[in-house]
């Protein structure tokens, strides 16, 4: 297996379901490419009919809060891109539909990327969520500042870290669409966080 996917696996299998600490319990919402799939595929389709859309996932999402107090919700990326709704707003509804579902962290998938990087600055400012990536450098960018590394988050005493391992832009993302911003070797990123996420 690529190493490179190797760490985006053990970042998804973390990431997805309940994670006990004693008789403390953690449940862990996570979406990925999503795809501007504001209303649900259409019925015609013939293997997911009627499925998704942002009103279905809102109620779920809800009802799991509901029952659990300790819930954290992430998004691993490429929730732009797919429907019209990105090519007329760029990215406007999606992310005030997930302003709406409180998202606690998302990460970039490469569609975030689709319309560059002063595009993508206005979806990121207009997110009330953070915006994570730990092995994409974007110093001197627009977006220098905004992407944040890790993050911790505290829940019922039980602090969690969470970071994201970008893929390789290269031969994905077309060059012109991340000007300036620097790919860092994952490994070497992932160890080093982990170690301070540990110290911390």
């Amino acid at each position: 297996m690529n190493k490179k996917y190797f760490f985006l696996l053990i970042l998804t299998v973390f990431m997805c379901g309940t994670v006990a600490f004693g008789q403390k319990s953690i449940v862990i919402l996570h979406t990925n490419d999503t795809h501007s799939r504001i209303e649900p595929i259409p019925e015609s389709d013939r293997i997911a009919g009627n499925k998704g859309g942002v009103v279905r996932r809102m109620n779920y999402i809800e009802q799991v809060r509901k029952e659990n107090k300790n819930v954290l919700l992430f998004d691993a990326g490429d929730f732009l891109q797919g429907t019209p709704y990105f090519n007329l707003f760029k990215g406007e509804v999606e992310t005030e539909a997930m302003n709406m579902m409180r998202y606690d962290a998302v990460t970039l998938g490469n569609h975030e990327f689709d319309y560059g990087l002063e595009a993508l600055e206005k979806v990121v400012r207009r997110a009330k969520f953070p915006i994570i990536s730990s092995n994409y450098d974007f110093s001197g960018t627009p977006l220098n500042n905004l992407i944040k590394p890790y993050l911790i988050f505290k829940k019922d005493g039980v602090k969690i870290g969470v970071i994201a391992i970008n893929i390789q832009p290269k031969g994905l993302i077309a060059s012109g669409n991340y000007d300036g911003m620097k790919f860092l070797q994952p490994e070497r990123v992932a160890n080093e966080l982990a170690l301070k996420l540990k110290t911390t």
